[in-house]
């Protein structure tokens, strides 16, 4: 006889005991509607409503573009790390993180529908092909994961089936994936790595086709054309390359940049391209006439570039290492044949020629870079705005293991209560390091967590026993009506 226990004779057996796990949770200072580090990617849905942010504080935040002014709809948070990159397929929001995940988020809502945890590290490049209802990721591992979306939800027909389907994985990568491309049918895809080079591939097989080689450093950015025939390329060593992937090769540079390319956009014709990175500056070039103008200039490295429809304008969105987002009026390039001198400031007297003309195989590329002395840009001020809250650069913890001293990108300075998940006390833009020897105390108390500021708030991690390990008198935390001997353990006052 089986008792209530579960145990023969009913006797009472002790359960077994649960396996302890750490805790995290994070303390953040800004409300939802702002992000408080840097953006790594944005995402417009096809008709240009709604934008989708993704930050290193590991939210994604949605924002509608219907009103004059951006309005903040949602916040979806899930990620626990750095959230890479963002791709919409329909109503469907697609992302990647730090946290080795890719989620699949309802778009309209902010639910999550289902994480894939198959990466075995950072993941660091999302793309989509809509009309084969395909998306792709890459990560620090090596991995190019091909997934099919109703497959890997399970769904057919809009009904649940199962627990869903594996992706087929493109292997070959030798070293980390940073860039990713595929056309919207899904019959070609181009990775780029640390390894320098270019690999095409087939994804419907998963099978390489070619690796095409140029770049010295890591290939940052990548896009297709809709043919998939040609692609644009970014990469750490300044330069853009356009390749002709039928024949192969390279057939234009462009070395119009300072330093690393990081982001990469273009025109629905594939005739300009947008280019941005580590030098703040934006470029545009035709890529008819080899001509590029310095459209615009950021205060921090360009992250991402994301084009508005041509029937909403047209407008340039960018995400630097800053927490806000900026949007730049994308005038039509007005003289396309630099020989037509227009000048006075007008675009041809700011166009300039980075690249060469497309060269015969088996010559090498004549390379020619932007001019010394640049013509300033064609805008210095954004015509939009998202704002976002400053992020935590440093952060000390006090002697007392009861407080953080933080400083903010802003300059400001303040204290932080572990204990409570609250700022207590602000100082405004102090020297850090004069407030740090003012307010350090000569006590000893137990180490009880570990703290990190890396998603520009404060993250906190209890794990046990060391978490329980610290204790303090209750008067001393302000616990209203204890006694004088009464003490509290403060990873219990926290849980």
């Amino acid at each position: 006889m089986i008792g209530r226990g579960g145990y023969a004779n009913g006797g009472y057996q002790p359960s077994r005991p649960k396996k302890e796990r750490k805790l995290t949770f994070v303390s953040r200072s800004c409300p939802d509607s702002q992000h408080c580090s840097g953006v790594n990617s944005l995402e417009l849905s096809r008709d240009g409503a709604c934008l989708f942010s993704a930050g290193r504080d590991s939210t994604i935040k949605r924002w509608g573009l219907k009103t004059p002014g951006p309005t903040f709809e949602c916040s979806l948070e899930g990620h626990t790390d750095w959230v890479n990159d963002v791709a919409l397929l329909d109503n469907t929001l697609l992302s990647c993180s730090s946290d080795t995940t890719v989620k699949v988020w309802r778009g309209n809502t902010g639910e999550c529908l289902r994480t894939f945890a198959r990466h075995s590290d950072y993941v660091t490049s999302l793309v989509v092909a809509p009309l084969a209802r395909k998306f792709i990721s890459g990560g620090l591992g090596g991995e190019v994961f091909i997934w099919d979306l109703e497959s890997a939800l399970g769904v057919s027909d809009g009904i649940r089936f199962n627990e869903g389907q594996p992706p087929l994985e493109a292997n070959g990568h030798k070293e980390s994936v940073y860039s990713l491309a595929v056309n919207e049918t899904a019959t070609m895809m181009v990775s780029g790595s640390t390894e320098c080079s270019l690999r095409v591939w087939d994804p419907r097989t998963g099978v390489k086709q070619f690796k095409l080689k140029g770049h010295t450093s890591n290939v940052k950015a990548l896009v297709l054309d809709a043919s998939g025939r040609r692609c644009l390329s970014g990469s750490s060593d300044n330069t853009v390359r356009l390749w002709d992937l039928g024949q192969q090769r390279c057939v234009q540079t462009f070395a119009m940049h300072q330093d690393s390319v990081w982001a990469l956009a273009v025109d629905p014709s594939f005739t300009k391209v947008y280019s941005g990175g580590r030098d703040k500056q934006v470029f545009v070039t035709d890529l008819h006439t080899r001509s590029s103008v310095l459209l615009f200039k950021e205060e921090e490295p360009i992250l991402k570039l994301c084009l508005e429809p041509e029937a909403t304008g047209g407008d340039v969105w960018a995400a630097t290492n800053s927490s806000s987002i900026h949007k730049w009026f994308s005038p039509v390039m007005e003289a396309d044949d630099p020989s037509s001198g227009k000048g006075g400031g007008g675009w041809g007297a700011r166009m300039f020629s980075p690249g060469t003309s497309p060269y015969n195989q088996g010559r090498a590329p004549r390379l020619s870079t932007a001019p010394h002395f640049l013509p300033p840009p064609v805008q210095s001020t954004p015509t939009a705005t998202i704002p976002g809250a400053p992020s935590i650069v440093q952060h000390t913890i006090l002697n007392n293991r009861l407080h953080v001293l933080v400083q903010y990108s802003s300059g400001a300075v303040a204290l932080w209560d572990v204990t409570r998940g609250e700022a207590v006390a602000r100082y405004g833009n102090v020297s850090f390091k004069e407030k740090e020897e003012e307010l350090q105390e000569q006590v000893s108390m137990a180490s009880w967590f570990t703290l990190d500021t890396r998603l520009g708030s404060i993250s906190v991690t209890l794990e046990p026993p060391s978490c329980f390990s610290a204790e303090m008198y209750a008067i001393d935390l302000n616990v209203a009506g204890a006694s004088d001997e009464l003490k509290v353990n403060l990873g219990e006052q926290v849980l």
